[in-house]
């Protein structure tokens, strides 16, 4: 008899084991989601939710250039009302796309990172152009003061651009 009913204990032991597995595997929410079971799971689960924050962060960019995009569209369009007219054309160039994507170094030796319509360069401190530029370069660095970098556009002024919330 003992065979029998150690068969029953293992059959009873295994039938909680799956229950509980079933269980953990359900959200006590209600919600569709299901907890993941593995580390591969749970990875792949990281990795969806950094693809969706990284479209949505993309989606941000697309529609704050699409504004920059809108005025330089109308800008042209007067332009070339004003040019039919007979009026001289003037050309509005948009301002670049500037970020500071990181500052680091220490006291006075401070070194920024900075991307402008797409490229990086690094400024230092002291230095007024990024490495590798040349003297005709059109943005001079003036000033690294963490959060910010204060430039000098050659063609619109003076720029400061500060780091994001998510950079810092």
């Amino acid at each position: 008899m003992s065979s029998k009913s150690n068969v029953l204990v293992f059959a009873i032991a295994l039938g909680l084991l799956t229950a509980s597995t079933a269980f953990a595997a359900t959200p006590s929410d209600g919600s569709d989601m299901t907890v993941p079971q593995t580390v591969g799971e749970m990875l792949k689960l990281d990795a969806a939710r950094a693809l969706a924050t990284e479209q949505r962060l993309h989606r941000e960019e697309e529609r704050r250039l699409g504004v920059l995009n809108q005025i330089v569209f109308a800008t042209e369009a007067a332009e070339q009302e004003e040019s039919k007219d007979g009026k001289p054309q003037v050309v509005v160039e948009p301002p670049a796309a500037i970020d500071v994507l990181g500052i680091f170094g220490v006291e006075n030796k401070l070194m920024a990172d900075v991307e402008i319509n797409g490229t990086r360069y690094r400024y230092l401190s002291g230095r007024s152009f990024p490495l590798g530029a040349s003297d005709g370069f059109r943005f001079k660095l003036v000033k690294i003061h963490t959060p910010c970098v204060s430039l000098q556009d050659s063609k619109l002024g003076a720029r400061e651009v500060c780091l994001r919330g998510s950079s810092l």
